[in-house]
């Protein structure tokens, strides 16, 4: 069943004019691993170690598609449609909005996928925004497991994903902007390293046709080799940073009275807020971008990630470092002196930077005045002698 839901941000767009459409999955249920429905009757007959059953990807998808429903505004590409599936434990309550969704196996994900694809290519303009959470392996191709993934007997891998072939593919068709999300563990267990038959299948067939110029990156919850991780009975870290990346650290520039996210701004943002709030760092390097296309408009203002060091290096560690608005008399925020650089988040303003030295320490102090936190990222210069 598709979702198809007009944004309550934006008037519903009219036929042929350029929208966004997004297609949202989280599969947390495996019905053929350990601990899935049917396992006993039918297990997965390929020996991938550690594999169990989730609970972070179902809420995940919720959240994410919950955005696009209520808080996704792209003036010029306003929301289409939100097409969602889920497969969620069978102890997980979901809400009746989202319940009657079909579910995460192969054959409903590549239905939605050819689905998705149409709905996109009605105009060269439009945004296509793919999101995955679910058990993700990596072989050569970064490979996602639907609910339904080791249900033939034959060949478990009959119904795994073959995403980077599918971005690959995707380069036909005429869209100019296709975002990819993908919150999916990247590991080799030792079992897939020995087997020589991996042949997941591909969402979309690259044709003899041209490929298209197009901004589409592909934004990874993890690298490779690694996990993707999420705290217990949560949201996961990567769509986290995201989320937190849409509403207020993606920005890259003002439009009027709001801030504009870019592509580009949002794999920067995600970057960021991987390395400072998460246990694993993410991978937003991969894909195809010949240009880069406005996603997303908040009114803020923007929280913006700052870094405070001095120079020449030799001070830094003996510098005491204190943040203060400009328009205010009482710092933010002090930090007394450490070897690393000062990391922490702030409003868009004119901030006061000072770094204070001990008398012994042979520097003088230093006051940066006035400096604007512009995003993606306020990194003062402060310099003493």
């Amino acid at each position: 069943m598709t979702v198809l839901a007009w944004s309550r941000k934006t008037a519903q767009p009219a036929a042929g004019d350029p929208q966004t459409h997004a297609l949202v999955i989280g599969v947390s249920h495996y019905a053929h691993l350990r601990g899935g429905s049917k396992h006993a009757a039918q297990p997965c007959t390929e020996n991938l170690g550690l594999l169990k059953q989730l609970q972070s990807p179902t809420m995940s998808a919720i959240e994410f598609a919950h955005f696009m429903r209520y808080e996704y505004d792209n003036p010029a590409r306003p929301l289409g449609s939100v097409d969602l599936l889920l497969s969620p434990q069978s102890t997980q309550a979901v809400s009746a909005h989202y319940s009657a969704v079909d579910r995460a196996t192969f054959d409903n994900i590549r239905n939605a996928f050819s689905d998705w694809i149409l709905r996109c290519i009605k105009n060269s303009e439009n945004v296509g925004v793919f999101y995955f959470c679910g058990h993700g392996l990596e072989k050569g191709e970064h490979i996602l497991l639907p609910e339904d993934f080791g249900a033939n007997p034959n060949n478990a891998w009959d119904t795994g994903i073959a995403f980077d072939t599918t971005h690959a593919a995707m380069g036909a068709n005429h869209f100019d902007t296709q975002l990819y999300l993908v919150d999916a563990c990247r590991e080799l267990p030792v079992s897939l390293a020995l087997n020589h038959t991996v042949q997941p299948r591909s969402l979309e067939t690259l044709r003899n046709r041209p490929l298209h110029d197009r901004d589409a990156p592909i934004l990874k919850a993890t690298t490779k080799g690694k996990q993707a991780e999420a705290p217990p009975g949560k949201v996961s870290y990567f769509t986290t940073a995201v989320l937190e990346s849409l509403r207020e650290y993606g920005a890259e520039r003002r439009s009027g009275t709001n801030w504009v996210v870019t592509t580009s701004s949002l794999k920067r943002a995600v970057q960021m807020h991987m390395e400072r709030f998460a246990p694993n760092r993410c991978d937003t390097g991969n894909g195809v971008s010949n240009f880069t296309r406005d996603l997303h408009e908040f009114s803020g203002p923007p929280r913006i990630f700052a870094e405070i060091r001095c120079r020449p290096a030799a001070a830094h560690p003996l510098a005491a470092f204190s943040l203060t608005h400009s328009a205010r008399t009482v710092p933010l925020s002090r930090r007394n002196p450490e070897v690393y650089p000062w990391l922490l988040d702030v409003e868009f303003a004119d901030w006061d930077v000072n770094a204070t030295f001990k008398p012994a320490d042979g520097y003088n102090n230093v006051q940066a005045i006035a400096q604007t936190s512009w995003p993606p990222l306020f990194a003062p210069k402060i310099e003493t002698s």
